[in-house]
C-alpha cells in the first residue's frame, strides 16, 4: 500500500486556508529542474528513468515522479511509515507547497494546515 504527496509552486508566502487557489498554488511543470533540486537536495538520489527516481531514507523508502508538462511532481510512499519530516525538509529547502491525501498543506516553514 503507498500514500501519496503532490508538490507546487507558490506564487506567494506564506497561504492560508483561504488563500489557496489556481492563482497562489501552481504546478511544477518544468520536470527537469525539479530533477535538479531534488538531486542537490538528495545527492543519493537514484533517476532509473526521467520519470522516476528512488530514495531510501531512515529505512523509508520514497519514490518521486516528476509531472512534466502533464502535471506536477508526486511523492509515492509507504502507509507503514511517517513521512512528514521528509515532506516538510522539501518545503522548507526548496520553497515548494506540498498536500497530501487527509488533506493537509504543507508549505515552508509553517506547520501543516487542513484545507
Amino acid at each position: 500500500m503507498a500514500y501519496s504527496y503532490f508538490f507546487f509552486a507558490a506564487t506567494r508566502l506564506p497561504l492560508t486556508a483561504a488563500d489557496l487557489g489556481e492563482d497562489t498554488v501552481v504546478p511544477l511543470t518544468d520536470a527537469a529542474a525539479v530533477k535538479t533540486a531534488l538531486t542537490l537536495l538528495f545527492p543519493d538520489i537514484e533517476w532509473v528513468d526521467d520519470a522516476e527516481g528512488r530514495l531510501q531514507r531512515d529505512g523509508r523508502w520514497l519514490e518521486f515522479h516528476p509531472g512534466g508538462e502533464a502535471g506536477t511532481l508526486s511523492l509515492r510512499c509507504s502507509l507503514r511509515a511517517d513521512y512528514r519530516d521528509i515532506v516538510q525538509h522539501i518545503c522548507d529547502e526548496l520553497g515548494w507547497l506540498a498536500f497530501d491525501e487527509s488533506p493537509l498543506c504543507y508549505q515552508p516553514r509553517c506547520a501543516p494546515m487542513p484545507v
